[in-house]
């Protein structure tokens, strides 16, 4: 099967289990409504929840997913802090680039992939997950695909995507990536952090974000387990809490984030 990223494009409410959970649309800052004067930004993240600066309780939290690592996983895995709430939050968010990305047939041949589309399709059969199984099946249709010469090539079933639900967890992955990279995180009231897939930027029209994309390519290549995930990140001269991020799932799904200042203009257009 393959993705109809356009099915759920006008569904862009992202929905938890967790109470208190709010949405996020993509490109948008992640949630913050913690108060952080006090939190004294120079001190160690251990102490304070990475996403939202909140105390206790506390958890670690994997950056990206641990679902998306096919067992055994590896030994490199990065976790950062995390309150219990922010974790609880972001699991069915979690699941759901899992299986977005396990079910995509173009990926069929990676190995990892064939190992996590079995714990992806097994979920599906879980009584909590029935409404996400209706509505995913109700989502699907067969559509024709064609080759250069506008003849058709071959039927193929596709299935609706939440592009603004996956770019929250890629968002949020980036978030906590950025705190590790810095050793703090970067201040709520002056940044944000969006997350788009690459394809749906149009980087020719925007000068930051090509600058940034050819910054990206630059830097080398941070595999935390081959054929699984990769990132490349860049620093910016005008502002050491500014990141660019380039994230590879599966080596082939890619996405661009950004932590930026909320002065600067930078969105994140889409292309076409």
């Amino acid at each position: 099967m393959l993705p109809n990223q356009r099915v759920q494009r006008t569904h862009s409410r992202v929905t938890s289990r967790a109470k208190g959970a709010r949405a996020a649309p993509r490109g948008a800052p992640l949630t913050r409504s913690v108060d952080r004067t006090d939190r004294g930004m120079n001190n160690p993240d251990e102490r304070r929840c990475v996403y939202c600066g909140a105390g206790e309780p506390l958890t670690q939290d994997y950056v990206p997913p641990k679902c998306l690592f096919p067992e055994p996983r590896p030994s490199r895995l990065i976790t950062v802090t995390s309150c219990l709430r922010c974790n609880l939050d972001s699991s069915t968010h979690d699941e759901y680039l899992r299986t977005m990305l396990a079910m995509r047939a173009d990926l069929s041949g990676n190995p990892a992939v064939l190992s996590i589309r079995q714990k992806a399709v097994r979920s599906f059969e879980r009584p909590s997950q029935a409404k996400f199984r209706d509505a995913f099946n109700r989502s699907m249709k067969r559509v024709l695909l064609y080759g250069p010469d506008g003849a058709p090539v071959v039927d193929h079933q596709t299935y609706g995507v939440s592009l603004d639900r996956i770019c929250w967890v890629v968002a949020r992955t980036t978030a906590g990536l950025h705190a590790t990279l810095k050793g703090t995180l970067s201040p709520a009231d002056t940044h944000h952090v969006g997350a788009n897939l690459a394809t749906e930027v149009d980087f020719e029209r925007n000068e930051v974000l090509a600058w940034g994309r050819a910054q990206l390519f630059k830097a080398p290549e941070i595999t935390i387990a081959p054929g699984v995930y990769s990132y490349r990140v860049a620093g910016v001269s005008f502002d050491p809490n500014c990141t660019v991020w380039w994230h590879t799932f599966y080596s082939a799904v890619e996405f661009v984030a950004l932590v930026m200042p909320k002065q600067v203009e930078a969105p994140v257009p889409r292309a076409g």
